[in-house]
């Protein structure tokens, strides 16, 4: 029954990140368009890559993007035109620092987040859009991070962002995407290049 259960909510899976595929290329297209290119992070970004033998095998929570920081206010205008809205409706949308509040256009699969930066302010110097567009992978009509950038971001963005450092805590999630990454990339040199 176990297993007849796994099975069965792996194939749901499978189904919705097709459909988060689907609607992350129609983002790119929008984008493009109007001449932004996003740069697909995290989960999706993998997903757009393929670096899963079954698009299954990751469970995606939103479509994560990140932008030059000219082209961020453009894009949270072109997508809001767009039909998204915020997912928290609130009088007063107090500025993030690294992202606009999560966003959902209606009848869409996945809600959205719109990156200006990666990492929280103290180490947002060293890894930002500047540093991940020089060797950023246009891979079937989309832009990803490269193999390293998508390593380090899957490392330190859960142990820094989400403060698992000082929890001593891992992501099984973070950590098989850190398993398949380092099969393309040395996961030592993609670590060692980081200063912080």
């Amino acid at each position: 029954e176990l297993v007849s259960y796994m099975e069965h909510i792996t194939d749901i899976n499978r189904e919705r990140n097709k459909k988060i595929i689907a609607q992350a290329k129609d983002l790119n297209s929008l984008l493009l368009a109007n001449h932004i290119t996003p740069i697909f992070l995290k989960g999706t970004g993998n997903l757009l890559a393929g670096i899963y033998e079954d698009k299954a095998e990751r469970m995606v929570g939103d479509i994560d993007f990140i932008f030059s920081k000219e082209d961020y206010p453009k894009a949270i205008k072109i997508l809001t035109e767009f039909g998204y809205s915020d997912v928290v409706k609130t009088a007063y949308n107090f500025p993030m620092f690294k992202h606009y509040p999560r966003m959902k256009k209606e009848n869409s699969i996945a809600a959205i987040e719109i990156h200006k930066e990666l990492l929280i302010e103290k180490y947002a110097n060293e890894f930002n859009y500047n540093l991940v567009v020089k060797d950023s992978h246009f891979i079937n009509g989309v832009f990803v991070l490269s193999f390293a950038n998508k390593l380090r971001l899957s490392i330190i963005a859960n142990q820094i962002n989400d403060n698992d450092f000082y929890f001593k805590n891992i992501v099984l999630r973070n950590a098989y995407d850190v398993f398949l990454l380092s099969k393309k990339t040395n996961a030592k040199d993609a670590v060692n290049s980081l200063n912080k």
